[in-house]
């Protein structure tokens, strides 16, 4: 029995190594996918960011016209200024100068401010344009791997298939099968060793016969009555041996 364990460990440790690559296999078309989105949304916030600099700059012109008329405005008006003819005139034209000279005041303050924003809304376009360059950059990175590895994988795969093929002839298929059963219901670990009455892959304590009899070896497999997995002991715990054996 200690035979079949050992090739069940051997098994498993390849098929641990073949999923392992077949994860990383997985991660690149993935990881590639994920980047592209972020890719697209930051194309689309470029584009949203674009609407509105287009929208501040026409703002922007027209609030820049309506300086130019409120200094036409005041221009006019202190030419009207030397002509005039009485006090109610001069009065009317003075209100009016200081109305157009009051408009442009507040009008170079909004052209202040959207100078402003206009400036920061053009940095947040240079950082976006910067993280959508940074990660095209990136998917010519993972694109460019994922081809290198691909050969490495094939012929790792091959190699390790050729291996566990060699390691399963040699075990009873009903044993195969039962292996590869667990291992699809428990993440991939079929075989766990018992430590200190415990299972190493669900921690659960077993039964203390059950544990004598696994460290005494047994002529079948044994499995853990909680998680179901095959046990073995490690011969190499010579410690806890002594301790469990009877005196």
């Amino acid at each position: 029995m200690q035979e079949k364990i050992n090739l069940l460990e051997k098994a498993q440790r390849i098929d641990l190594e073949i999923d392992s690559i077949e994860e990383e296999k997985l991660y690149y078309p993935l990881e590639i996918e994920k980047v592209g989105r972020e890719v697209q949304a930051g194309e689309k916030e470029l584009e949203a960011i674009d609407s509105e600099l287009s929208e501040m700059e026409i703002t922007k012109k027209a609030t820049t016209d309506d300086i130019a008329v409120c200094v036409e405005r005041v221009r006019r008006g202190e030419e009207r200024l030397n002509i005039v003819k009485n006090e109610k005139e001069l009065n009317a034209i003075t209100k009016e100068i200081n109305a157009a000279k009051k408009e442009k005041v507040n009008k170079e303050n909004e052209l202040v401010k959207l100078r402003g924003r206009i400036d920061e809304k053009s940095g947040v376009k240079t950082e976006k344009e910067e993280g959508v360059l940074q990660r095209q950059a990136n998917i010519k990175g993972l694109e460019k791997e994922f081809e290198e590895k691909k050969y490495k994988w094939a012929e790792t795969l091959s190699r390790l298939q050729d291996e566990r093929s060699v390691i399963v002839n040699e075990l009873p298929p009903a044993v195969v099968k039962r292996y590869d059963s667990i291992r699809e219901k428990r993440q991939g670990i079929a075989v766990v060793k018992v430590k200190h009455g415990a299972c190493q892959g669900c921690y659960m304590s077993i039964p203390p016969q059950l544990y004598i009899q696994i460290m005494k070896g047994s002529s079948e497999l044994i499995f853990c009555p909680h998680c179901h997995r095959i046990l073995y002991f490690e011969h190499t715990d010579k410690e806890e041996q002594r301790q469990k054996e009877p005196a």
